[in-house]
């Protein structure tokens, strides 16, 4: 403000605005002259408005295109829908001197910069009847106005700020000093308790996002737009600070969720109702849930995040991602000659995030055949849930939906005929979805193998040489049988 208010006073200074009603006037004037403004630094993009508030009657300088100096006479555009303010309570013999012709003069030590932000509240009022004069957007970083009257202008962007008030004697230039906003999006690791450009979560588990806007010169209505992937769920902006300091929802700032899924679809946003001064700091904390549709795989689940300012400017949206991984199991045992592994049905397995006697199983949906979906808060949208998972035929399932960190696979009961493992298996799944990764095996694998050795039927007493002695035993008999009765016949 206090750079701006510089800007307006040399510029009254150099081209002493309001200051003497000429009494004179140059040979080289033209009264039917058209003049021109020209925007340097103008950023690409935004359109510029330019309103003609007063007429430039004459003006005695050296030359036609020497725009430093001079005497200078405004007055009163008849019939303008400006006049009202001009003339009204709040500028005549504040800012302004208004004589008895109409022509206008600066009132002693009025604040040209409270005058311009008056001045530009006025033409912002649609029930004003102000429609600007000239308007270009800008196509390049250099903007130009041509053709118009002689006057002294307001001239404002839609970044949502006053560009200057400035004299048309022919030529005159303003620089644009505007510039957007900016924004950083960064998600916590509930690991480190760090914020960067991405996190590992499960379904289920609360995701935490912080939305830092640096406010820069001039732009103004500043709205974050935040748009969640279909793997998230918002849930509330926890917090909105100002340097730190923390803002009032409803009086400082307002929560619109969800968003405005016309203009700019958005999962919500956050408008701010305070004006914010060049290099002051928003920080808008939310929070969100990874859900039944979360992405296991690359791009995983984005959270996107803009800074809307001015009039329908918007900065490049800042992306956090949000992982979530899968891990593929196979139940086996070697089988054959040669041997190959060979899948197992009808083991049970649970899995838990220890190794202790007494876990906790984590909760479980089966979504289809032999894939299960973690559920890692009682608050998933799931109506049922599940601990346990049995081998199929191929001995292969599923479990999706993990966080990064070290799990511990039970062996709850072993396929019939083999035995039960005498401890569980640890997987373990890095910051990148990368299993049971070592220094051997630096990609990790891409199925954790789970080995069941068969068991063998021990020998049992009465094996097969007691069957023997039976088998001769009975051949014994039936000869001595057959003896007996040969005897007998031989005495009769």
């Amino acid at each position: 403000m206090k750079a701006m208010k510089k800007l307006f006073a040399l510029l009254l200074a150099l081209t002493m605005v309001f200051g003497l009603a000429a009494t004179g006037y140059a040979a080289e004037f033209d009264p039917t002259a058209k003049g021109t403004i020209k925007i340097e630094n103008a950023v690409v993009g935004a359109t510029y408005h330019a309103y003609r508030l007063l007429a430039l009657e004459s003006f005695n300088d050296d030359t036609p295109d020497d725009t430093n100096g001079g005497q200078y006479t405004y007055k009163l555009i008849e019939d303008s829908p400006w006049n009202t303010f001009l003339t009204g309570a709040t500028v005549k013999n504040v800012y302004l001197t208004i004589d008895d012709q109409d022509y206008v003069t600066w009132a002693d030590g009025a604040d040209a910069a409270e005058f311009a932000k008056l001045a530009q509240a006025f033409a912002a009022d649609s029930e004003n009847g102000i429609t600007a004069d000239k308007t270009e957007t800008a196509a390049t970083t250099t903007v130009e106005m041509t053709d118009l009257a002689l006057g002294y202008y307001l001239v404002d962007t839609s970044m949502g700020s006053l560009c200057s008030l400035n004299t048309t004697d022919y030529v005159a230039e303003i620089k644009e000093k505007n510039e957007a906003p900016e924004i950083e999006k960064t998600v916590k690791e509930n690991t480190t308790k760090e914020y960067g450009e991405s996190n590992t979560a499960g379904v289920g588990e609360v995701v935490e996002f912080q939305a830092t806007i640096t406010a820069k010169k001039g732009a103004q209505n500043y709205i974050l737009h935040d748009k969640m992937d279909a793997g998230l769920t918002f849930i509330d902006v926890t917090s909105v600070t100002l340097n730190g300091t923390a803002l009032a929802e409803n009086t400082d700032y307002t929560v619109t969720a969800p968003g405005d899924e016309t203009d700019n679809p958005c999962t919500f946003h956050v408008t701010i109702l305070k004006e914010l001064k060049e290099n002051e700091s928003v920080v808008v904390n939310y929070t969100a849930r990874v859900n039944e549709n979360a992405v296991v795989t690359d791009p995983f689940n984005k959270n996107e995040a803009k800074v809307e300012y001015g009039d329908n400017h918007f900065t490049e949206p800042d992306t956090t991602v949000t992982k979530v991984f899968d891990v593929d199991i196979l139940k086996y045992t070697m089988a054959g000659a040669p041997a190959v592994e060979t899948g197992l049905a009808g083991a049970i397995f649970e899995l838990a995030n220890t190794d202790a006697a007494g876990y906790t199983p984590i909760n479980f949906v089966e979504e289809s055949t032999n894939v299960y979906e973690a559920c890692f808060n009682t608050q998933c949208t799931h109506a049922s849930h599940v601990t346990q998972f049995t081998t199929p035929e191929n001995g292969k399932f599923t479990l999706k939906g993990l966080d990064a960190g070290t799990y511990y696979l039970h062996e709850i009961k072993a396929p019939d005929g083999y035995n039960k493992l005498a401890g569980p298996v640890t997987i373990t799944i890095d910051e990148n979805g990368k299993v049971n990764a070592t220094t051997d095996e630096p990609n990790g694998v891409e199925e954790v193998k789970v080995l069941n050795q068969s068991g063998t039927e021990l020998p049992s007493t009465g094996g097969v040489g007691t069957t023997l002695f039976y088998i001769f035993g009975g051949i014994l008999m039936v000869g001595a049988v057959v003896l007996l009765i040969t005897k007998k016949r031989m005495n009769a």
